[in-house]
């Protein structure tokens, strides 16, 4: 409506009342966006976002659409193993809760390929089948007990990171050790990315997996549910809260429950209020849950359904908690740190620091070479070392300076100091990073959104002396 002159429409002059002038073009510009404008748009593109280029719009004629689709698809399905299964079967599935869901898949531009992402957020429905709970909210339970504060195991993550936390704190003992030791010697780095590392996951081997560590604890879960109300914007916002709890563990007093999580830290500013509402689970039957996720994920692509045979769909809300575990795993067995080392992972990319060039050699060679028990390979084209270095005739990637650049993070090889990789953001247009609201109080939308965008610079991984000099 911004710059629209209402007393120029001749039609809105038999109205004398400003307000409801105002309210008519109001109306008549909405049916114009909403039917007229949007669907021409609809009908002659396929629009969307990318991977490459953040909040960027894409047009993509629809002829073109459908190529770009067809030829990613069929990739995806080499890849994961997609069995074409007839509706019958998907009836069968999903009438007697052996798969969770119907899933959508759709594809995310990349430079020069397309990112699979399975939707799981919205359950489609299926004639005859009256389930309508989306597969995601059908797995929170199970998310809240694998969860790595629940299970108090971080051996079964391995060198896993989930954030800017994990990796100060990993940095920041790694340092201090080097420090009360008196150690200045020459610091080697390899980093490695894994090759399509949701898409190549045995699910046999990974149910295994997750089955032994939810047997190494008690039998019997509870779920409390509960709302938290907090102030954003001048706004109250309400959002629903799940803590999994063993039975031994399970504090039936809210008062108390509340008690522990303030003096855990995890609670501040908050108006907390009891769901009067708990889900119990046993073992059996979260895994129950993971067998329909991992052996009979159905996918709907046009008006035929496919059934996930290898691999992991990117849009589960277990998705990476299930690959930090599976890789967990794979360290466990087959690589070593000693005390002197920094082994770090978030989800697929490695980074290995060493003091000693043959040990770093020997990371490198052993990624190289792939683990076939859990058919890993790497991308020979993100390997990056800090040294020069052969593996079969093949000279791999080596930084010169002493900036060595790892999941958005720059960490300085000589001295450690590490900071924000702004490298990421060269071609990308500041209109890209941004999205706006438009709702009554814009500017302090955005407002808030800079703050939250400030926030994760302000980490102590980044000001704390003993890490960042």
């Amino acid at each position: 409506m911004n710059g629209i002159k209402i007393k120029k429409c001749k039609w809105l002059k038999k109205i004398s009342n400003p307000t409801q002038q105002s309210h008519l073009l109001s109306k008549l510009q909405l049916w114009l966006f909403n039917y007229f404008i949007i669907p021409i748009k609809q009908a002659f593109f396929y629009v969307t976002d990318s991977s490459n280029y953040r909040n960027r719009v894409f047009y993509y004629r629809k002829s073109l659409w459908q190529k770009i689709f067809y030829k990613a698809f069929k990739a995806f399905k080499e890849k994961s193993s997609l069995k074409l299964i007839p509706e019958s079967e998907v009836k069968l599935l999903l009438k007697y809760e052996k798969s969770l869901g119907i899933a959508h898949l759709r594809f995310l531009p990349k430079t020069s390929s397309c990112r699979p992402i399975v939707n799981m957020g919205k359950n489609l429905l299926f004639p005859g089948i009256t389930k309508k709970i989306p597969i995601n909210k059908q797995l929170l339970n199970l998310l809240n007990v694998l969860s790595p504060d629940k299970l108090k195991n971080s051996d079964n993550l391995g060198s896993t990171v989930f954030g800017t936390d994990d990796v100060y704190l990993k940095l920041k003992h790694f340092i201090q050790q080097r420090k009360d030791n008196q150690d200045n010697r020459e610091l080697y780095f390899v980093k490695t990315d894994i090759s399509n590392c949701y898409d190549t996951i045995k699910p046999e081997k990974l149910h295994d997996i997750i089955k032994d560590i939810l047997q190494q604890n008690p039998d019997e879960y509870i779920t409390r549910r509960y709302f938290t109300v907090m102030s954003v914007g001048g706004k109250l916002r309400g959002t629903i809260n799940r803590d999994s709890r063993s039975l031994m563990d399970y504090n039936p007093d809210f008062f108390s429950f509340i008690k522990d999580k303030i003096q855990d830290g995890d609670l501040r500013d908050l108006l907390l209020v009891d769901k009067v509402i708990s889900e119990h689970d046993s073992t059996d039957n979260l895994l129950e849950l993971l067998r329909a996720l991992l052996y009979n994920n159905i996918i709907k692509v046009g008006r035929l359904y496919y059934k996930q045979e290898l691999g992991i769909s990117q849009g589960s809300v277990l998705s990476t908690l299930l690959c930090n575990y599976y890789y967990g795993r794979m360290e466990g067995e087959s690589m070593t740190v000693l005390q002197d080392e920094l082994m770090m992972r978030m989800v697929d990319d490695f980074i290995f620091i060493s003091p000693y060039k043959h040990r770093a050699v020997e990371f490198l060679t052993n990624m190289w070479s792939g683990n076939v028990e859990y058919n890993c390979s790497v991308n020979a084209e993100k390997i990056v070392t800090n040294f020069t270095c052969q593996l079969e005739n093949r000279d791999i990637q080596h930084h010169i300076n002493q900036e060595f650049a790892w999941c958005g993070y720059i960490i300085n090889t000589s001295t450690l100091n590490i900071s924000v990789d702004y490298d990421r953001y060269i071609g990308l247009a500041i209109s890209d990073t941004m999205t706006f609201e438009t709702g009554q109080n814009p500017g302090q939308a955005m407002k808030n959104k800079l703050m939250l965008s400030i926030r994760p610079k302000c980490n102590c991984l980044f000001l704390d002396p003993k890490v960042s000099d």
